[in-house]
């Protein structure tokens, strides 16, 4: 898997640019290493990787502040490649609460799931 990860601050401003640009580069190395090592968005894409033995390469985004609460972003980034997010990662998002919220001095923003995470 590839982490395309932006820092939480990136939240409310630029988080949808810099996981694009993440993805690019991740895209571009995948073309540039090919045939050894594929870009994979299906479990048929998987097995015929390891069928000929090359390198099966996923993306994945860490943090759901990078759809910026938009879930037209999330269907976006499905169509670029992307099969896993994380909800929260390190940051809390409009959805739910990360798991920073355990350290001392963190105070839950949401308590948990908002209603728009259910």
């Amino acid at each position: 898997f590839w982490a395309a990860y932006t820092p939480c601050d990136s939240q409310n401003r630029d988080a949808v640019q810099l996981t694009l640009e993440q993805i690019d580069v991740i895209r571009r190395l995948t073309d540039w290493y090919q045939p050894r090592l594929v870009l994979c968005t299906s479990s048929e894409d998987i097995k015929a990787a390891h069928k000929a033995q090359h390198i099966c390469s996923l993306i994945g985004v860490e943090g759901g502040h990078s759809l910026a609460g938009s879930l037209a972003v999330l269907r976006m980034l499905y169509h670029v490649g992307v099969r896993y997010l994380t909800l929260t990662s390190t940051c809390n998002t409009p959805w739910a609460d990360c798991s920073h919220v355990d350290n001392p001095g963190n105070a839950p923003e949401h308590g948990g799931l908002t209603s728009f995470g259910k």
